[in-house]
């Protein structure tokens, strides 16, 4: 599983990211189905979702980590 695999490496995936840049914090959702950004998993917080790390700096979401559903 994704969740047993993030227990010892990251892994890159491609998501969409529609309003994206504007996400600060909490958990990102998005019904869009258009695939147009690549971040990286780094974790899973049951209650919060997917940790990644984006690639647009330290300004983006939480010093450049943020969360998915």
């Amino acid at each position: 599983q994704l969740i047993n695999v993030l227990r010892s490496r990251a892994v890159s995936v491609a998501i969409a990211a529609y309003n994206f840049q504007f996400y600060v914090n909490g958990t990102f959702t998005t019904t869009d189905k258009n695939i147009n950004h690549g971040v990286t998993l780094v974790g899973y917080y049951p209650t919060q979702g997917f940790l990644i790390k984006n690639s647009w700096g330290v300004t983006w979401g939480k010093q450049g980590y943020g969360f998915i559903d």
